[in-house]
């Protein structure tokens, strides 16, 4: 997901750099080091308004939809990803992920997929400390519950709605930072 306004931030934050490229650069490379080492990895699709991140994704080959609703917060991307996948079958899994989370590494988003699996659980996602963050497993029988969420609220209502069938992966604090300021790209 990366749609954000930067509002916190005073601009598009996406494009920033960070560590010699710009920050949701750090996510698709990422993401596709693990597409391409995992068979199980299905559709990889960034949702974005951004034109400068449509014209690298096209240059790259990535699938893409256009989020023309960024203004009604992350609930508008969650639709537009789920919306823009094959319909899913009972075994199919969506996970979320978001552009602005430059520590979160391959290794740690490759064992999340992994500790899903085996946790037997219907959800599954990141904590650091007893904070949960990105990104987030969702079983394919969340999507009608994640699809009814409304404003902007994102699908951690969706994993307080249903505790016991969450699994928690653990990862270093510093994998959980997202940029939301200009102070925040010195952490």
């Amino acid at each position: 997901m990366a749609s954000g306004a930067g509002r916190r931030f005073g601009g598009n934050k996406l494009l920033v750099t960070y560590q010699g490229k710009a920050l949701y650069l750090h996510a698709i490379d990422k993401l596709q080091a693990l597409a391409g080492k995992r068979e199980d990895i299905g559709t990889f699709i960034v949702v974005t308004r951004h034109e400068e991140i449509i014209e690298e994704l096209k240059r790259r080959g990535i699938d893409y939809k256009r989020n023309d609703q960024s203004d009604k917060g992350i609930t508008a991307s969650i639709h537009i990803g789920i919306n823009a996948a094959s319909e899913p079958e009972p075994e199919d899994a969506y996970v979320f992920f978001v552009a602005d989370q430059p520590g979160l590494t391959t290794e740690s988003v490759d064992g999340l997929l992994d500790f899903y699996k085996i946790a037997g659980k219907g959800m599954a996602c990141t904590i650091a400390e007893g904070r949960i963050g990105n990104p987030v497993v969702f079983s394919a029988r969340y999507i009608p519950e994640l699809l009814a969420i409304t404003g902007d609220k994102g699908g951690k209502q969706v994993l307080r709605r249903h505790p016991e069938d969450v699994a928690y992966y653990e990862v270093r604090p510093e994998e959980l930072l997202d940029v939301d300021s200009k102070e925040d790209m010195s952490r």
